[in-house]
C-alpha cells in the first residue's frame, strides 16, 4: 500500500514538473498551433484526390516501440502514423487505442481529429502543452484573452487591410487622373476662349478701322463737292 502511494506522489510529482515545461508555449493558445483550417471546398478537393497512402486504416493495433518511460498523460503513436495513441497512467501503466479511419490523434488537443487537420510527425514536440496540466487544478487549455484573433481571422484581417489600402490607392490614383483631366478641359476652354476674344478684338477693330476709313472718305468726298460747287458758283457770278 505505502508502495502504491509513493507511486501515486511521484506520478503526481512529475505531472506537476511536467507543467513547468508547458511554459515554452507561454502566450500560445490552442488555435496558434492547429494547423490552419480547411474549408469545406478545399476538404471536399482533399478527400477527391486522396488515396490510400493520405492516412493509416488500421484495424487493429500494431505492435511498436512506444513506452510510457515514465510520461503521464496521452500519447500519439508516430509509429503506427497517430491513428494509434496511449494513455499513460501515474502508475505506469499503459492503455492503448485506435482512432477510426479517416481520424489520427491530435497530440495538443488529444482527441481524435481529422487526418488533414494533424500533422502527426511533429506530434512529439506538442507532448507537454496539454499533458502537462493532467493532475493538476490548471486548466487543460487556457482562455484566449477578450480581441483575441486566430492565425486564421488575422490572415483575413490583413487580407482585407491590404485589399483596402490598394482601393485607396486606386481611389487617389483616380482622384489625380480627374483633376489631371479637369485641368486640362480648363486649359482647352481658357484657350478657346482666349482665341474666340482675340478673333472678337481683331474683327471689332477691323470694323472700327473699316468705319473710321468709310468715315473719312466720306469727309473728303462731302469736302471736294462742297469744294465744287463754289468753283462752280464762282464761275457763274465771272460770267455774270
Amino acid at each position: 500500500m505505502k508502495c502504491l502511494v509513493l507511486l501515486a506522489l511521484v506520478g503526481f510529482a512529475a505531472a506537476q514538473t511536467g507543467g513547468n515545461n508547458n511554459n515554452r508555449f507561454q502566450g500560445q493558445f490552442v488555435w496558434d498551433l492547429l494547423k490552419p483550417a480547411l474549408t469545406a471546398g478545399e476538404v471536399e478537393i482533399l478527400l477527391a484526390s486522396r488515396d490510400a497512402n493520405n492516412y493509416p486504416t488500421y484495424n487493429e493495433i500494431p505492435q511498436t516501440s512506444f513506452a510510457c518511460n515514465g510520461r503521464v498523460g496521452f500519447y500519439a503513436d508516430v509509429d503506427a502514423q497517430c491513428q494509434v495513441f496511449h494513455r499513460c497512467d501515474i502508475n505506469g501503466n499503459m492503455t492503448s487505442y485506435l482512432c477510426v479511419n479517416s481520424t489520427i490523434f491530435n497530440q495538443i488537443t488529444l482527441i481524435c481529429d481529422a487526418w488533414y487537420n494533424v500533422d502527426c510527425a511533429n506530434s512529439p514536440q506538442y507532448e507537454s502543452y496539454a499533458n502537462s496540466r493532467l493532475y493538476t487544478d490548471l486548466p487543460l487549455f487556457d482562455t484566449p484573452p477578450a480581441g483575441y484573433l486566430t492565425p486564421a481571422q488575422r490572415a483575413a484581417q490583413q487580407a482585407a487591410e491590404i485589399q483596402a489600402a490598394g482601393g485607396q490607392q486606386q481611389s487617389q490614383s483616380t482622384g489625380a487622373q480627374s483633376i489631371q483631366t479637369s485641368g486640362r478641359t480648363s486649359n482647352i476652354r481658357t484657350q478657346t476662349v482666349g482665341r474666340a476674344s482675340g478673333i472678337r478684338t481683331q474683327t471689332n477693330n477691323r470694323a472700327q478701322t473699316g468705319g473710321v476709313q468709310a468715315a473719312g472718305r466720306s469727309t473728303q468726298f462731302d469736302t471736294q463737292n462742297a469744294d465744287n460747287s463754289q468753283q462752280a458758283d464762282q464761275s457763274t457770278e465771272t460770267q455774270q
